[in-house]
């Protein structure tokens, strides 16, 4: 009998925690910037199978802006995606503040979350 598609196979995690989870990241990066992760975590999600076409984009363009001050995402993220050929990028969505109540996982934990995914 054929699976559904859409079902997750056993053990894989679902697309609506993924999208979570890459948001949840993308926040912090856009909080402080790259620099603030490993560069074999840097690695990582360049390889990583973005679940929402947007998510890639505000990591190429976070990537791309590397060396700017994390005060200064806010400004420049939205000017580099739009150089990139992406000008409609949701930006309010990224840099909404951290929620206080729910327990703040770290970038890494994140990172590592999305990438065990792929093995």
């Amino acid at each position: 009998m054929l699976r559904s598609l859409s079902m997750p196979c056993s053990g894989a995690i679902p697309e609506s925690t993924l999208l979570s989870i890459e948001l949840e990241l993308l926040q912090k990066l856009c909080r402080t910037g790259v620099k603030s992760v490993s560069s074999d975590d840097i690695e990582a999600l360049a390889r990583h199978s973005w679940v929402a076409p947007d998510h890639r984009v505000v990591f190429d363009a976070l990537f791309r802006v590397a060396n700017i001050p994390p005060a200064a995402l806010r400004h420049q993220l939205p000017a580099e995606a739009t150089r990139m050929g992406f000008p409609d990028v949701a930006w309010e969505r990224y840099f909404e503040p951290a929620n206080e109540c729910e327990p703040s996982r770290t970038a890494t934990e994140l990172i590592a979350a999305l990438t065990v995914r792929s093995k």
